[in-house]
């Protein structure tokens, strides 16, 4: 086992980095304040690594191991964890998925003991797997009620196409999932050299790091195949798909375009770009000019959803259906007014004020301290990136947000869905550009 440390000395105690034989790598952090750990592992496979036709197989196989083991079945983990006031975690994401386990220090063996008979040992059950079906698609029929939902689903899809990350899952693609593809998934991503472990707690550094490498001493090291695929691109021009629901009286809007990945060189200055424009709340332009000077919806945000191979910008809001047009007329007029005006100096300096006061917010409790270490070692951001955020932050000039305005901020294209009632607003839309129509039940 090999140790090497780094001290973030503004944000977190001492990290401590351990590299076990088999490729697993270990952070270790020292959080004395309370009596509990959080252990926090990720795994390098979630929607980007399943096939399109399997949507939904990250999740299952993320789910399925805290069901069953060779020698626990899903009531004994559920009543052993319980016992020991203990919380288990499992969780899919676009690019990794997630085994975690906060525990009280003094059941500490109980919980690790558990805890590596769910990662070495899973045996999967075929009834887990079918409840787990069963409520999966139960779920997908309660969220198809909620036009918000399926909104940001259908732009997502819509957006990126065929590229994983606009994988959809559907009743179809649950339903052809069997046990075997789960193992197949598990068995071919879940391996030390494809993830990374986070401790969090009351711990010495030292004695957990070995006792975690000799409690992980079976789990093979195995090459793992990559996942790849082409760059998605931006539509050029305006595409927009119009859902229809009859019924409806007011249009869910979802406006944006593929945009940077996580770790791109840009990613200050856009967070800071973005609370501007729609992401600081009631002191957003889009709120200050949508919803209060126009009056035309409740609520607008705008987000740069930035995930590992590639992004997606979005301007998520709602109106009455008569309202579309100018909705739509109006976000592309301040997407417009930000590329040719920019920022003001106090609109960057409060958004640098929000971003470093906010950000200390982030380390509060042991499982938020792991999730910003393991955001950090997802998307390759060096072990530097939490102690340096906040300078970085300070350090973005008017310079950096003009250029990137100037290649972020698109004023030409977008993607466009709209779910309401598509007889109210279609017609003079379809003047933007390509448009679709489908029925709000497919």
């Amino acid at each position: 086992m090999k140790k090497r440390m780094c001290t973030d000395k503004k944000i977190l105690p001492d990290k401590s980095i351990f590299i076990f034989s088999n490729g697993l790598k270990l952070i270790v952090v020292e959080w004395h304040s309370l009596p509990m750990i959080h252990i926090d592992l990720m795994i390098h496979a979630g929607t980007f690594s399943e096939p399109a036709k399997m949507a939904g197989l990250a999740q299952a196989t993320s789910y399925l191991p805290s069901q069953g083991t060779s020698t626990r079945h899903a009531m004994h983990i559920a009543e052993e964890i319980d016992f020991i006031g203990a919380k288990l975690r499992n969780d899919s994401q676009e690019d990794a998925s997630y085994l975690s386990l906060t525990v009280l220090k003094k059941h500490l063996p109980e919980g690790l003991e558990i805890f590596n008979d769910l990662l070495l040992n899973p045996s999967f059950p075929q009834e887990e797997l079918e409840r787990w079906q069963k409520r999966t698609i139960a779920s997908l029929a309660q969220e198809k009620a909620d036009p918000s939902i399926v909104a940001s689903r259908k732009f997502k899809n819509f957006a990126f196409g065929d590229y994983p990350y606009g994988n959809i899952i559907t009743e179809n693609t649950i339903s052809i999932i069997t046990q075997d593809e789960v193992k197949n998934y598990f068995y071919e991503l879940y391996r030390p050299n494809n993830s990374v472990l986070v401790i969090v707690g009351d711990v010495d550094a030292k004695i957990i790091a070995d006792d975690m490498e000799k409690l992980l001493a079976q789990w093979e090291n195995k090459s793992v195949p990559s996942s790849t695929a082409s760059a998605p691109s931006s539509t050029p021009g305006y595409a927009i798909q119009f859902i229809n629901k009859a019924d409806s009286n007011q249009a869910q809007i979802r406006f944006g375009y593929i945009s940077i990945s996580r770790n791109s060189p840009d990613y200050y200055p856009v967070v800071l770009i973005n609370y501007v424009l729609g992401g600081g709340g009631f002191s957003s332009r889009l709120m200050k000019e949508i919803r209060s000077v126009k009056g035309y919806t409740y609520g607008i945000n705008s987000n740069f959803n930035l995930y590992k191979h590639s992004g997606l910008f979005a301007i998520s809001t709602f109106t009455k259906n008569e309202n579309v047009p100018d909705m739509i007329k109006e976000i592309i007029n301040q997407l417009k007014l930000l590329k040719e005006n920019g920022i003001t100096d106090e609109e960057l300096k409060n958004a640098k004020s929000y971003y470093k006061g906010s950000f200390v917010r982030r380390f509060e409790r042991p499982e938020r301290i792991a999730d910003q270490i393991l955001d950090s070692e997802l998307y390759g951001l060096g072990d530097e990136y939490l102690d340096t955020f906040r300078s970085k932050i300070d350090q973005v000039t008017p310079q950096q947000i003009e250029k990137v305005i100037e290649k972020l901020i698109l004023t030409d294209r977008a993607n466009i869905v709209l779910v309401g009632k598509a007889k109210d607003y279609a017609e003079t839309l379809k003047k933007l550009g390509k448009t679709e129509i489908k029925d709000y039940s497919e």
